[in-house]
């Protein structure tokens, strides 16, 4: 999928929701360049979720607190790829809400944010960290 699809799927779940102030765009140049989503909750203006992608091969969603989590899929499809943003734009939504909890790993205790949603949990570490991916999935 080309970067100017992957931004009119984000554009269209952007407008798919309320309650938010939705910004999307790309960012960047040459093979750094990407798409992305933010969800800006109307009520707290810090409170920015973001989701992005190149239009292939990788998809992240980051949360306040440097929390985040993706995945790289380097066979991904137009398909595959409209999955992946619909599946992380429905916890960017879930967080949004308020569905998540922030835990401690057991051996390191590092923080992790476990969203959830009806897809299941997806758990979200600092920096990546402790990408742990979803526990219910694809």
């Amino acid at each position: 999928m080309r970067i100017e699809e992957a931004r009119a799927v984000l554009e269209e779940l952007g407008a798919s929701t309320t309650g938010f102030d939705v910004h999307t765009g790309i960012r960047g140049s040459g093979r750094g360049t990407y798409a992305y989503l933010t969800l800006t909750a109307l009520t707290d203006a810090g409170k920015v979720v973001t989701l992005s992608t190149p239009g292939l091969n990788w998809f992240e969603l980051e949360v306040p607190g440097g929390f985040l989590t993706g995945r790289t899929d380097d066979r991904a499809r137009p398909d595959d790829v409209r999955e992946y943003l619909e599946f992380y734009f429905s916890y960017a939504i879930a967080y949004q809400q308020g569905r998540w909890t922030l835990r401690k790993t057991r051996i390191l205790r590092r923080p992790v944010l476990e969203i959830t949603s009806d897809r299941g949990t997806l758990r979200l570490g600092i920096n990546g960290s402790a990408n742990h991916g979803p526990t219910a999935g694809w």
